[in-house]
């Protein structure tokens, strides 16, 4: 038992607020009542008597410590302060009540009688099992005048003082200023001087191993760790929905030379990684332009004699969208010329990003309504956003409470559910079909020879123009520009540049190496807003590679 008198003294503490030394504790009394089932219940009356105005007083109680490598966790249940207003905080493994109004002040004598059950507070040895508990504390910030404690234990013990021990003094001391007595089963004492500041009254029982019903091991790991089942069985259940509703079925992958028919870039690029970016509205521009909708023109203009410049893009419309086209189509491209036939890109700082926002929200409903996702999985990627919050939720209120290992696993469980959201869309046997397509003509984008494209262009002069819009909307565009250097020597129709590097050039090398440049401008542009600095970032993306 005494192996432990130089470590307890520091657990099991209370203290008082700063400015403490405003008041002074007359009398501290303590009844605790042991039950065999493995609590006791801790009634604590401290008079005190204020010398000036004050709120109250703190009480501070630890139930989380280490003791020789071990770590005890313990429960303190069923709290209430007799008559008074409190506030109960838990910080660094400390339970702190804050006893009293904050909007009165108290002076003069009073008296706080605090209540609470304390579980798991034993010290279970092969042989015996040790009852161990600071009645004072030893951070007081003021004097103690007198201690007096009644201890009342189960069954018939039979104890001799070699059984129990009353310590006192400053923490680690083994002072024995105290009386006590054992009378049937209660053992009772009082100090016999009174407390400068720091000093405390500790209490130690040796009683037999028999006595205290201990927790079994399954009781005990459920206790340490039972908070992490709940986390655990919402991972299980995540696993569970992936496998059985998300998951794609496996499929052979080959090259396509062409984009799916009746897909149009935008949807391409939302369908291939089940997200709507920045580059898929982007995308639109060659589209548009390469079915004679709108021209694109960049224009360099010089500064400071020729020494600077800067480069804007124009673009010119050439006649309206047909009726029949997707409304994410109309609301792009009308806006784009809601101020005349001929606008600049400069002209549309800081003006375009609702519309892309809009059109965004637009492609996602346009691709959910081909319906080429099943069902099941489609309601699974709505409630995954739910799962997350409430586990995000229920990890920052058990951090809030100490409960780190809980805490911890359920943010867990958050970060997991958010991050199966996207893979856990499985495509239906249309959309698989739509999707090997795709993936197969993204596949030839990435990994085209030069062979076959020369062939593809022999058959279909219109090729670059047709697919350049997808290797946009794929992140792609740079590198699929570059495949063509050599086999045009003019841009598409639809698009002239005044200067290149600073004369006059309209060669497809000059195109190639600009556009992708050009349109990541362009993109920056239309997702500017008041007060940001770029149109990058997730919701963006780029378009270069290779």
């Amino acid at each position: 038992m005494l192996k432990y008198i130089l470590i307890f003294p520091l657990l099991f503490i209370s203290q008082a607020a700063a400015l403490a030394e405003y008041f002074v504790i007359d009398r501290f009394d303590v009844r605790i009542r042991v039950d065999e089932s493995g609590f006791f219940e801790v009634t604590e009356t401290i008079d005190v008597t204020f010398s000036e105005p004050r709120h109250g007083i703190y009480r501070v109680i630890p139930y989380r410590f280490r003791l020789e490598g071990k770590k005890y966790d313990i429960s303190l249940d069923d709290i209430s302060v007799k008559g008074w207003e409190y506030k109960r905080e838990r910080e660094s493994g400390n339970l702190r009540l804050r006893i009293g109004d904050p909007n009165k002040y108290v002076e003069g004598r009073q008296q706080y009688v605090i209540m609470y059950k304390v579980k798991r507070a034993w010290l279970f040895e092969e042989s015996h099992t040790e009852f161990y508990w600071n009645l004072t504390g030893n951070e007081w910030e003021v004097p103690i005048e007198k201690v007096d404690f009644r201890i009342q234990f189960p069954g018939n013990l039979n104890l001799t003082p070699d059984d129990y021990q009353v310590f006192t003094g400053y923490s680690g001391q083994q002072g024995s200023a105290a009386e006590v007595q054992w009378i049937d089963g209660v053992l009772s004492g009082s100090a016999t001087r009174p407390f400068a500041p720091g000093e405390g009254l500790t209490v130690a029982v040796r009683l037999p191993a028999s006595l205290i019903e201990r927790p079994s091991k399954l009781e005990s790991f459920m206790h340490d760790y039972g908070l992490l089942g709940i986390p655990a069985a919402l991972l299980a259940l995540l696993g569970w929905i992936f496998v059985r509703f998300g998951r794609d079925e496996p499929f052979v992958k080959m090259v396509q030379y062409y984009p799916p028919e009746g897909l149009p870039p935008a949807e391409a690029g939302a369908f291939i990684d089940d997200k709507t970016d920045n580059r898929d509205i982007i995308s639109l521009l060659p589209y548009w332009g390469g079915q004679g909708y709108l021209t694109i023109r960049e224009v360099r203009e010089e500064k400071m004699f020729g020494l600077f410049s800067s480069k804007d893009f124009e673009f010119n419309k050439v006649e309206s969208l047909p009726s029949g086209r997707p409304g994410y189509e109309y609301t792009v491209f009308n806006r784009l010329f809601s101020e005349g036939d001929t606008i600049r890109i400069s002209d549309l700082k800081d003006k375009f990003h609702t519309t892309m926002s809009s059109a965004r929200s637009q492609i996602q409903r346009t691709v959910r309504d081909r319906q080429l996702h099943t069902p099941q999985s489609r309601m699974a990627w709505s409630v995954l956003p739910v799962a997350a919050a409430i586990c995000a939720g229920l990890g920052a209120f058990f951090i809030s409470k100490e409960q780190y290992p809980g805490g911890g696993a359920m943010l867990l469980a958050a970060g997991i559910a958010f991050l199966l959201r996207r893979p856990m869309l499985k495509k239906n046997k249309e959309g698989m079909e739509l999707y090997r397509q795709l993936y197969g003509f993204r596949l030839f984008v990435d990994k085209a020879d030069r062979g076959r494209i020369e062939r593809l262009l022999a058959e279909d002069p219109a090729y670059f123009e047709k697919t350049l819009p997808f290797a946009i909307a794929f992140g792609m565009a740079k590198k699929w520009a570059a495949n063509f250097e050599e086999l045009f020597t003019e841009p598409p129709r639809w698009y002239a540049s005044s200067y290149h590097h600073g004369s006059r050039s309209n060669s497809f090398q000059s195109f190639a190496s600009s556009f992708d440049s050009g349109m990541r401008q362009v993109q920056s542009t239309f997702t500017s807003s008041p007060g940001s600095s770029s149109g990058g970032g997730s919701s963006g993306g780029g378009f270069g590679g290779g």
